[in-house]
């Protein structure tokens, strides 16, 4: 299963990216612990977008996929910044 979603470049858009990968996890059965660790990449990587890749510019945007494989979790981050 692939989940595709895109987020805005600001700050408060993380909390929509938590709740996104928790519903996303839960239906994929993955354990809490997975969940969390997963919710604490994504949470740094998009974070560390926003500050420094827009420079705190909110016009932008960040797309994600998360491939979930029974083995394996593939995230891919794109974005318009520097």
């Amino acid at each position: 299963m692939i989940a595709r979603f895109r987020l805005k470049t600001q700050l408060a858009e993380l909390a929509r990216l938590a709740g996104e990968t928790s519903r996303l996890g839960a239906a994929q059965h993955l354990q809490e612990e997975i969940i969390g660790h997963l919710n604490l990449v994504l949470e740094e990587v998009v974070s560390n977008i926003i500050r420094h890749g827009y420079g705190g510019r909110e016009d932008g945007e960040v797309s994600l996929a998360i491939r979930f494989a029974p083995e394996a979790i593939a995230v891919t981050v794109e974005d318009q910044g520097m």
